[in-house]
């Protein structure tokens, strides 16, 4: 593809240089803190945030806010992964490969393909 990998860290390591912090709301509540370096990115540039996991939003709307930050234009989020319910507030651009549901105590956990991979089929 040849584009730059940038990665955000809850914290910045030295060797970075300057770095931009922001504070949202993390999973569970708690206020979590991101960094970026300066440098890892240019104003103007455009961004595809790829993450792992969204239960809340809060950690992707923290990507977004980062971005805003240096003013670089988002133009997708992808997750691998994303909890069906409770039903989240959905983000502008997000596309999501796997739903999850359950996993508690008392609960099995089921994952199955998002909607827009199967309505096709």
């Amino acid at each position: 593809m040849n584009v730059p990998l940038v990665i955000a860290r809850r914290q910045s390591k030295v060797y970075e240089g300057s770095a931009v912090n922001i504070n949202y709301p993390g999973g569970k509540g708690a206020i979590e803190t991101m960094s970026l370096s300066r440098r890892a990115v240019k104003t103007g540039q455009r961004a595809l945030i790829v993450d792992d996991l969204i239960r809340g939003g809060g950690t992707a709307r923290g990507l977004i806010s980062l971005m805003d930050e240096f003013n670089v234009e988002v133009i997708g989020l992808s997750f691998v992964l994303a909890q069906d319910t409770p039903p989240r507030r959905p983000i502008e651009n997000e596309k999501t490969l796997l739903l999850f549901s359950g996993g508690g105590e008392d609960e099995p956990l089921s994952i199955r393909p998002a909607d827009w991979i199967t309505s096709g089929i």
